[in-house]
């Protein structure tokens, strides 16, 4: 095709983004676990798990064993293309490896034909899958539908029926999430489905044991979600065993009491009272474990080092009860662990320390509330800069001083998100906790908002389309309006400014057409700078 060897080319001119898989073949996982079971080491579950985990190693030689592939999906660069078949024509002409499956469909009913046809026809592939995606093909339409965090809104993925077999219910075991919430566990009798063997099962609640009538000793049948996370379907009833009884929620957890929320069907262990007694062990360690594991994470405070298997460690040789705890720690506390000596223990020391400059949105991520996911953090830092908010000290008197009124009235919050924020900084231990990260220093930076009659965008309109390097789209808004300016949703002759990335489609064809300046991402960095 002429049109696509010439958008191949205008490719090779300049900087480019492929976007796309990596994944491993059922035929290299098969043979790495043959190399692991050689070695006398452990076997890997599932090719998803390994590949992810492969994308994480810092050693290439590693990676290099892991005999990891690539499909590309998706050109992001604007290179003038007007349809998605495109990009895979692109891809594939500048020598990508591209799935020869997909197909262009030209209805819905050619869409479900396809999905109809794969659906047993996907055990022929040389990888695993557990459904279709399924994009829009014209590409001003793609981006007209917009984004939801980080799901386009004209793309879906279509799950395919999760491979079934059955086994007996052996027990049910409670575990306890880093929120306190308790999640009942079956134990299995070992069955092996869609290329592993599963002894554990979620049961999700108490209203989902109650309803599918799930007992000890029970038949079952059991699919993995996703072809990843197995499930309980229902009873086999004819092989219920005569002696199996209904499954009675306990009444308490390691000694402590569990309780309910109205409207909710988690049971819960009061947390906040065990950790202000300072009495955890048992159960009650793995919230600890799972909390400081999420508090470390790269979404919020990104201390390098401090992944699952350090976090354990530091709680089971009692180093970390509370995240204060980890601003005290020592090299030499670190150094009678497993797997640290002197330099590795100076490395996470220093991370914790460089932590302490991360965003206030970050740490109220990372503490964890119940209900409170990235997106209300960010909402809510944006109502504390309104008020002039500069670090986690000055948010502290607005927080503790806000009701779950104030806090329902903002933006996508709501009753069920305000009253748990309301009661979270009312707690007179979770206030110790914070006022101690102050204490260590910890900032949590707020950026800089113009101030009425301030900022280099003061009365600026701008609108932001493409893939920027620096920015998510909602980051470079927050930048806008933290400059003074305005983040419009669409362009007009109002419009002061485009700020357009990579593949800006069609709101750069009409900024073009209004004459609308246009701004590369270095040109708004500029502008920004100071403010973002």
């Amino acid at each position: 095709d002429p049109e696509i060897a010439e958008l191949a080319r205008k490719a090779l001119t300049g900087i480019f983004e492929v976007r796309g898989e990596a994944y491993i073949t059922k035929a290299d996982f098969a043979a790495i676990n043959a190399e692991q079971e050689a070695a006398g080491q452990p076997t890997y579950a599932n090719p998803r798990n390994l590949a992810a985990g492969s994308m994480r190693q810092l050693d290439p030689a590693l990676v290099k064993a892991r005999r990891l592939k690539f499909m590309a999906f998706a050109v992001a660069t604007n290179l003038g293309q007007e349809h998605h078949w495109q990009e895979h024509a692109i891809a594939r002409a500048l020598g990508f490896p591209v799935e020869k499956h997909s197909v262009r469909c030209a209805s819905l009913g050619e869409v479900e034909q396809f999905l109809d046809t794969w659906r047993d026809r996907r055990k022929e592939l040389p990888f695993g899958t557990d459904g279709a995606v399924m994009v829009v093909d014209q590409e001003a339409v793609f981006e007209r539908l917009g984004v939801v965090g980080k799901a386009p809104r004209g793309a879906v993925a279509f799950k395919f029926p999760a491979e079934q077999a059955t086994t007996v219910i052996e027990d049910i075991e409670l575990r306890i999430g880093r929120t306190g919430a308790v999640t009942p566990t079956a134990v299995l009798r070992p069955v092996r489905i869609a290329g592993t063997t599963v002894q554990r099962a979620t049961l999700h609640n108490a209203d989902e044991i109650a309803r599918k009538d799930i007992r000890i000793g029970d038949t079952v049948i059991l699919q993995k979600a996703g072809d990843i996370i197995p499930e309980v379907v229902e009873v086999v009833l004819p092989l219920r065993p005569a002696n199996a009884v209904p499954y009675t929620y306990p009444s308490e957890v390691a000694g402590v009491p569990l309780m309910r929320r109205e409207g909710e069907v988690a049971y819960y262990v009061d947390i906040a009272a065990v950790e202000a007694r300072g009495e955890v062990g048992g159960l009650l360690d793995e919230v600890v474990k799972r909390k400081l594991e999420h508090f470390a994470s790269r979404g919020a405070m990104d201390i390098e080092g401090l992944g699952e298997k350090v976090a354990a460690q530091l709680v089971d040789a009692g180093l970390v009860i509370h995240f204060s705890d980890l601003f005290t720690l020592s090299v030499d506390d670190l150094m009678g662990l497993e797997g640290f000596a002197r330099i590795s223990g100076e490395k996470l020391v220093a991370a914790i320390a460089a932590s302490k400059q991360q965003s206030l949105q970050r740490l109220l991520f990372g503490l964890g509330i119940r209900h409170v996911g990235a997106e209300t953090t960010r909402t809510l830092v944006r109502w504390l800069q309104e008020r002039g908010v500069g670090s986690l000290a000055s948010a502290l008197p607005i927080l503790y001083g806000a009701t779950q009124a104030d806090f329902a009235e903002l933006p996508d919050v709501g009753p069920v998100v305000g009253e748990s924020l309301a009661e979270s900084f009312a707690r007179a231990d979770f206030r110790a906790e914070l006022e101690l990260l102050v204490a260590q220093g910890v900032q949590g930076v707020v950026p800089v908002l113009a101030q009425a009659g301030s900022g280099p965008l003061l009365g600026k309109s701008l609108v932001v389309t493409g893939t920027l390097s620096g920015f998510s789209r909602e980051e470079a808004e927050e930048a806008i309006r933290r400059a003074g300016g305005k983040a419009a949703g669409s362009i007009s002759a109002a419009t002061d400014y485009l700020v357009a990335g990579e593949k800006a489609g069609s709101k750069l064809k009409k900024a073009e057409e209004l004459g609308v300046p246009i701004l590369d991402e270095e040109a708004f960095v500029e502008i920004v700078r100071g403010w973002a």
